[in-house]
């Protein structure tokens, strides 16, 4: 006799902690599963047809919203319901602009100013100017220069995840007249 199975497995359940958003491009998914299936994701099998009620998956992310949909299949190709869960890929460094300013300077101080990604850590030459509890999208910053060189400014600005980015000033402050012609 001919048995037709048309039961759908159980659905297979995500264990593994679910980091979000995270700037680390592949994750391992990991969970449980009936006995004698294999998993789907996003509809392409990822681990084959096994006795194992465990499975794992290392999936490759794509920059943004990953929606992910985790099925059993049978060996009769019955599908379950699919456990679903979302990853965010974030590794796009922070947005972080400085507006025009003069050079040379003729005055010891000048004021810089721009538009940052709101919370992000923004750094002069290493030491925090703006910290992660600033969350307006622009910014000033008063700098002082020294007199007959060129000024060095290195600002780091860094998103929550780690990503950066740097941006370089060079400001000469000089109010020396100019040589005699002659």
């Amino acid at each position: 006799t001919f048995v037709l199975n048309t039961t759908p497995p159980q659905p297979p359940v995500i264990t593994s902690q679910i980091t979000t958003p995270t700037k680390t491009p592949n994750q391992t998914i990991s969970g449980t599963k009936p006995a004698d299936t294999s998993i789907i994701i996003n509809g392409i099998e990822r681990v084959s047809l096994n006795s194992s009620t465990s499975w794992s998956y290392t999936y490759p992310l794509a920059e943004r919203s990953n929606n992910i949909s985790v099925t059993a299949r049978d060996a009769a190709g019955n599908d379950s319901a699919p456990a679903t869960t979302s990853i965010t890929l974030d590794t796009t460094p922070p947005s972080f602009v400085i507006n025009t300013y003069k050079n040379p300077s003729p005055t010891p101080t000048q004021t810089l100013t721009g538009t940052k990604e709101p919370g992000c850590i923004v750094k002069l030459n290493n030491a925090t100017i703006f910290d992660s509890t600033d969350i307006n999208s622009t910014w000033s910053y008063t700098l002082t220069l020294m007199q007959g060189i060129t000024n060095h400014f290195v600002f780091t600005a860094a998103d929550a995840l780690g990503n950066t980015i740097t941006k370089t000033v060079d400001i000469l402050y000089d109010v020396s007249a100019p040589a005699a012609l002659g």
